[in-house]
């Protein structure tokens, strides 16, 4: 009985936010990073995905670069981003999809995306077509792994975990939880 019990058993990561908050899928910070919670239930029920996609629209004009100083992995990344995400998942709001050689759900390790602020329509379009294609090799992006990692911001910077609120601060401290959820097949 027990070897049965052994075989069907699955285990998933967890992230684990400043030490008093966890996440399953995402940690975000930037742009569009609100429409999850913002978007009203109506619009969610009438329109589901593109509901999300209609209220982030809406927050174009809010867009701001956020300076940050990352630390994973012993590197230094220092930078002005549009959106930052540390995520344990093979898709990102429905719109980035990472495939599975990337992604392991159970491997405890994040992956990391740090969009830098676009200059101009150049680096615009290089965004775009980085996201649409699952390409982060330009210098728009910085994409890693990492089973820990630290934010520094200038400005208090609101997050969102799993799509809820989460308090603005400067700092962020996120690792991973290996195997902290148990599951059975």
């Amino acid at each position: 009985m027990h070897n049965i019990i052994k075989e069907n058993l699955t285990t998933l990561d967890v992230g684990c936010f400043n030490s008093k908050r966890y996440f399953s899928y995402i940690a975000s910070f930037g742009a569009f990073t609100a429409t999850a919670y913002s978007a009203s239930q109506d619009l969610k029920n009438a329109f589901g995905h593109f509901a999300y996609i209609l209220e982030g629209l809406k927050d174009l004009n809010k867009i701001k670069p956020i300076k940050a100083t990352v630390i994973a992995n012993g590197n230094v990344y220092e930078g002005t981003y549009v959106f930052g995400s540390v995520s344990n998942t093979k898709s990102v709001a429905g719109l980035v999809k990472l495939s599975d050689d990337i992604v392991d759900l159970k491997d405890g390790m994040f992956e990391v995306l740090l969009v830098k602020y676009p200059e101009d329509i150049i680096d615009f379009s290089e965004i775009l077509t980085g996201v649409s294609t699952t390409d982060f090799s330009s210098e728009m992006f910085d994409f890693f792994r990492c089973s820990e990692i630290s934010f520094r911001f200038k400005d208090p910077t609101p997050w969102t975990l799993d799509g809820e609120k989460a308090n603005a601060s400067k700092n962020a401290d996120i690792k991973v939880l290996k195997h902290a959820v148990k599951l059975y097949k």
